[in-house]
């Protein structure tokens, strides 16, 4: 006999991540008010995504300054030099389709979506299903950038969640973008 979670037992561990994502949340945000270089302030808001809410695998993109393509500011465990060889252009793949549209897109299983490009061959060795997430970093009207995780597919996972909690930072990286 299989026991369902009570309702009360599921609010408790709603109330938890809530917190979590609160606490996780507040650090990030000192992180980019701390006087550090940018793209060190926007690594280590991915090493806390990665390491207080299992966000892996970070990315943050910006537009090149004559907005002909769209560069990687910073990914999560992956080299400069190899970061600095990724390229996309607006509309090219996952990460292009949101700068371009500026709308978020939520791609539950990675290996089944033909937007999903891969160009860090990251997964590709990888056994364990991906889910990614990836949301515009805009100022006013016009985007600039975008930051996009990955999670381990989880059918009942919280990508909805996530995709909230990461519209925050990329609005919190907005900001911090605008300032400097």
């Amino acid at each position: 006999m299989v026991r369902k979670s009570s309702s009360r037992e599921e609010r408790t561990v709603e109330a938890s991540r809530h917190v979590q994502e609160l606490k996780t949340l507040y650090k990030i945000s000192q992180i980019l008010a701390a006087d550090a270089r940018q793209r060190q302030a926007l690594a280590e808001v991915l090493d806390t995504l990665d390491n207080d809410l299992g966000m892996n695998r970070g990315t943050v993109t910006l537009l090149s300054p004559d907005s002909s393509d769209i560069k990687i500011e910073v990914a999560h465990d992956i080299s400069l030099e190899q970061s600095r060889k990724v390229r996309y252009r607006m509309g090219e793949g996952v990460t292009g389709k949101v700068m371009q549209t500026g709308k978020a897109m939520i791609v539950p299983e990675a290996s089944k979506e033909p937007l999903f490009l891969d160009r860090f061959e990251r997964r590709s060795s990888e056994q364990e299903e991906m889910s990614f997430i990836c949301v515009p970093i805009s100022i006013g009207q016009k985007v600039i950038g975008t930051i996009s995780i990955d999670r381990p597919f989880d059918e009942a996972g919280p990508l909805e969640e996530d995709m909230r909690v990461l519209s925050i930072v990329a609005s919190m990286i907005a900001n911090d973008v605008k300032a400097r």
